[in-house]
């Protein structure tokens, strides 16, 4: 069937969709015929693409929303294009792509009626890669809404909350993650690759002290992590539990939050495990196992752009009695992937609209990388990256 074409869904099919083999099935069914032209298609489409997103398929997800960002390209739609701009934004984000994430958020915001969750999509970037005041000013702008039994409230108390904790202002940030989790309980969704606020709230309780209800959460999260099978949202609750833990049990539980996050495309969230567990080994005064996991989850958040873990996870290779190589946040071994490659392209002549024609990304997307390497470069223009690119390599 194709999106968008109304098709009739027997009893049974309900059930099966409840496990990952069903709800892939429906989905592989509901793609089938493409992405149909007409505003209708949208909701269907995103609504297919989000399972993938669910059953941890971030690849596909990427490139599905990409494909919907292409055809709102050539229709000239502004709404398709926030629409898609900020639906590949999560996508990203999910799968770690925090440069990347954060220029689509941007692009979708600036485009006309933005969606609010959109908001949430960059402040969730920008707190990962250590920008918490802008993060914060971000989500203000969303206009957060006083109901919070609007699904709407929900989406934006959840990152409000992981920043509130991130900023200490812990109490208020658990009373933000209850009401979202409330919230999102209340629409009939419990699956935790949906929204991990019982995780957070776990380790939040923990901290203050509540291990008794911290452990409670977590088990009915890895409860119903279990049950879904998706690798990230298990290894996001398994890593939570075992810092709830702690000791001996606990890094049997950090080992197999990491080795379930193996077959996850969540790069972050590795990179998050792989440092949990290498610091609790250190911890543990087990130093030179700590070291190789350490080091793993330091490339991974390197190559995320995440810079609050990457700076993290240096600090405790270190305390290792390692010498991992320079934390660097300047220069052009600082860019990562992608913003090398558009500013190779850039250096190269080629203009914001031709890279972003040959990258699939949209000229905002372009922009947000170039901002972000004439920072790290400490160069104001365009001119002046031959030079800087060229005295990296001499």
């Amino acid at each position: 069937m194709k999106v968008g074409v109304p098709t009739e869904i027997k009893p049974d099919e309900y059930r099966i969709a409840l496990t990952p083999a069903g709800a892939r099935e429906l989905v592989q069914r509901a793609l089938a015929g493409g992405l149909l032209p007409g505003v209708e298609s949208w909701q269907g489409y995103v609504v297919a693409v989000a399972v993938l997103l669910s059953l941890d398929e971030l690849d596909s997800a990427a490139r599905l929303y990409t494909e919907w960002l292409e055809l709102a390209r050539k229709q000239g739609s502004a709404v398709a294009f926030a629409h898609a701009s900020s639906f590949r934004a999560f996508a990203l984000l999910r799968r770690g792509d925090l440069p990347e994430a954060e220029a689509d958020a941007r692009a979708a915001l600036d485009a006309t009626t933005p969606l609010g969750s959109t908001y949430a999509y960059l402040a969730e970037a920008l707190a990962e890669r250590g920008e918490l005041a802008e993060a914060m000013q971000t989500l203000d702008l969303a206009g957060m809404s006083d109901d919070h039994h609007a699904y709407q409230t929900a989406v934006l108390l959840d990152p409000r909350a992981r920043l509130r904790i991130a900023s200490g202002e812990v109490t208020q940030g658990l009373a933000d993650l209850l009401a979202a989790g409330e919230t999102i309980g209340s629409f009939g969704m419990h699956n935790p690759s949906y929204s991990a606020w019982r995780s957070q709230a776990a380790l939040t309780m923990a901290g203050l002290g509540d291990r008794q209800e911290a452990r409670r959460l977590v088990a009915e999260e890895i409860e119903l992590a279990r049950r879904w099978g998706a690798p990230r949202p298990l290894g996001v609750a398994l890593r939570a539990a075992g810092l709830v833990e702690g000791g001996d049990e606990g890094l049997q539980l950090l080992r197999e939050s990491v080795d379930v996050l193996a077959t996850s495309q969540a790069q972050l969230e590795r990179a998050k495990s792989f440092t949990e567990l290498g610091a609790a080994l250190r911890r543990s005064n087990r130093r030179a196992e700590a070291r190789a996991f350490l080091q793993e989850g330091f490339e991974l958040a390197r190559r995320c752009g995440a810079i609050v873990l990457a700076e993290r996870t240096h600090a405790e290779l270190l305390a290792t009695g390692a010498r991992p190589r320079r934390l660097v946040r300047s220069g052009v071994d600082s860019l990562t992937p992608s913003e090398r490659r558009v500013a190779q392209m850039a250096t190269e002549g080629q203009t914001n609209r031709e890279i972003a024609q040959a990258l699939f990304v949209t000229p905002k997307t372009v922009e947000t990388h170039l901002s972000h390497i004439y920072r790290k470069l400490e160069i104001q223009a365009r001119s002046q990256l031959p030079g800087a690119m060229a005295e990296s390599s001499s």
